[in-house]
């Protein structure tokens, strides 16, 4: 439980953009920012996905839940491509940028597999938290490759992310 604690706070401190009271509150403050909003609903939906995968990687064969749920999405995702783009527009994207694409989907699918299989050998409350050292990825590229701020205090909370997911694992 501790270890789960660590990482929330990780997770909340990487919003701060300054150690300080005022600091502390800016993530609550802004709360009613569209991107925040977003965030929180991606939060809450992950959630009750988490859960939900739980229970699918318990009753059926990881492989083939996986393989049902990126079909799914596949779907999903390309009927809002040809709902809201013309199909010449969408035939474009598709030869102009292929290989980034075909790229982007194994890299979502190791994703979803290594989740999905780890999530079928661990707790749910385990597996989900341990994920979170995604995060640190993010801070990473966000501070070398598009020059982010906030650079130590985004490292402070990674650091607590990889302090949580130790505690998890010792536990």
């Amino acid at each position: 439980m501790g270890g789960i604690l660590v990482v929330f706070l990780g997770a909340y401190i990487l919003q701060m953009r300054e150690l300080s009271w005022a600091g502390l509150s800016f993530p609550l403050r802004n709360i009613r920012i569209p991107g925040v909003l977003f965030a929180l609903s991606a939060g809450l939906f992950y959630s009750v996905g988490a859960i939900v995968d739980k229970r699918g990687v318990t009753v059926a064969d990881v492989f083939v839940y996986t393989y049902y749920l990126d079909m799914a999405l596949f779907l999903f995702l390309l009927a809002n491509a040809l709902l809201t783009n013309s199909p010449a527009r969408f035939l474009e994207e598709i030869r102009a940028h292929w290989p980034r694409g075909i790229a982007a989907g194994l890299i979502l699918f190791l994703s979803f597999i290594t989740y999905r299989i780890g999530l079928q050998m661990a707790k749910v409350s385990y597996a989900t938290s341990v994920r979170q050292v995604s995060a640190i990825a993010g801070v990473l590229g966000g501070i070398l490759l598009f020059r982010e701020r906030f650079g130590r205090i985004r490292l402070l909370g990674a650091a607590l992310i990889v302090l949580g997911i130790i505690c998890i694992r010792q536990g």
